[in-house]
């Protein structure tokens, strides 16, 4: 059953229910940087707590991330570093 559906009948009992929004949970080992949203990268950034002052393009952002794995998710960076991602 699609989505809109069930929210519609579940509308009736609480109006709220549609209005839930879940987080993606990011794996960054399987994470493909390059094909990813811009969107997608600010919320590791911000989830991250960091900062990113002149960044215009997504390489920008792309490369703080990537500088900041080792601290932030070290099991990842690991993994990257052997793939030869990283």
């Amino acid at each position: 059953m699609p989505v809109e559906k069930i929210c519609e009948k579940l509308f009736k009992v609480d109006s709220q229910i549609c209005d839930l929004r879940y987080e993606k949970v990011v794996d960054l080992k399987e994470f493909n940087f390059e094909k990813s949203k811009v969107r997608d990268l600010k919320k590791i950034i911000e989830k991250w707590g960091l900062e990113c002052r002149g960044c215009t393009e997504k390489r920008d952002y792309i490369s703080l991330i990537k500088s900041n794995m080792h601290k932030h998710d070290p099991e990842a960076a690991a993994f990257l570093q052997a793939r030869g991602e990283l």
